[in-house]
């Protein structure tokens, strides 16, 4: 793991596996079409003297050459069919179990079944993003989730209206905080600006002494600064490895469960464990959160752990908020809502 949702040309994603979805008899789509016009007519007969797992759903073909090593074809079912949806379900977990089969460390799998096979691209990225994330809970490989822009990317505000409407309405309010401050600093300079001349002036009629910033420090007591200095860091709270593996231990959960919860991968994890000092980007605290079910409180609180906060100038943020808000802590349907706002993943 983990699972990250990315848009690019399958054809040349760099992977170990790349999934083909194919019909019953070895025909592809768009995404083998796309693979013989990079690689030729090879990549069919690779496939068709490829055997087929019938209990696994999946065929795995090697081919030289290419950026993967396999190709793993699954079958796609067609919206027509008497169970259309689990049916993509299944071939979703054909395409990890046959990368899984073949050795491969990482997998790169299409939205299966949205050009002639006549599925909805609406509803069949919310079931891949559900289908691969209940597949991560059981394997280590690495899974993506490639899209094409021009067939497979479904705007924000169409897929998740109810967060479009979220951020728009705390934008227009940071906004508008925003214009206050402005307007309040402007009238603040113009009043003090005023004032101090007033005052400037009034002392040169006095007669008074000009301010030196000298005189009042040449009459402070000396003080050992270096010796305050490491006294007030020596009162550093506790970072955020140590607060995270706290947090851990106090929800049952064990090492494992968190981080695939998290979306982080074992290597990663063992450096945030192994180091008190450790500073994670952003989104790997984020997920922790996630993983953890913190309130928006406590997200915070573990976020300034790292030295981050949420923002309601950052739409990602709004978008992690309106999530948690809600009491929704799926990390894969937060992905999902992030990627259609062109917004950084979680965990990844």
């Amino acid at each position: 793991m983990p699972f990250k949702i990315v848009r690019a040309d399958i054809t040349g994603f760099e992977c170990d596996a790349i999934a083909v979805p194919v019909d019953k008899s070895m025909r592809g789509g768009a995404v083998l079409n796309a693979l013989v016009s990079a690689y030729g007519r090879r990549i069919i007969d690779s496939i068709l003297s490829s055997e087929y797992d019938k209990e696994g759903g999946f065929s795995i073909a090697e081919v030289e050459g290419m950026a993967a090593k396999y190709l793993v074809c699954v079958l796609a079912p067609s919206s027509e069919d008497d169970d259309a949806y689990p049916g993509l379900f299944r071939a979703y977990a054909a395409c990890v179990a046959g990368a899984e089969k073949a050795g491969a460390g990482s997998v790169a799998i299409p939205l299966i079944g949205t050009g002639a096979n006549g599925f909805n691209a609406e509803k069949a990225l919310p079931i891949a993003v559900a289908s691969c994330g209940i597949c991560m809970e059981k394997t280590d490989i690495d899974v993506t989730l490639v899209l094409y822009d021009e067939e497979s990317y479904v705007y924000g505000r169409r897929m998740f209206p109810e967060i479009y409407d979220y951020i728009t309405a705390a934008q227009i309010t940071e906004s508008n905080r925003v214009g206050r401050i402005d307007r309040k600093r402007r009238e603040r300079r113009d009043t003090d600006g005023h004032t101090q001349e007033t005052m400037f002036c009034a002392a040169q009629s006095a007669g008074a002494a000009v301010f030196r910033p000298s005189a009042v420090c040449d009459e402070c007591p000396e003080t050992d600064e270096k010796s305050g200095l490491e006294d007030y860091i020596r009162q550093v709270d506790a970072g955020f490895s140590e607060t995270l593996l706290d947090l851990i231990d106090k929800s049952g959960m064990t090492d494992v469960q968190c981080y695939k919860r998290a979306n982080v991968d074992r290597k990663l994890f063992s450096k945030i464990r192994s180091d008190p000092a450790y500073r994670p980007k952003k989104a790997t605290a984020l997920s922790f959160c996630i993983a953890l079910s913190l309130s928006l409180e406590q997200t915070n609180s573990l976020l300034a752990k790292a030295g981050y906060t949420l923002s309601h100038s950052n739409r990602g943020d709004l978008i992690v908020e309106y999530f948690i808000k809600n009491g929704k802590y799926d990390i894969f349907e937060i992905n999902e809502a992030l990627f259609a706002f062109d917004q950084t993943l979680l965990g990844v």
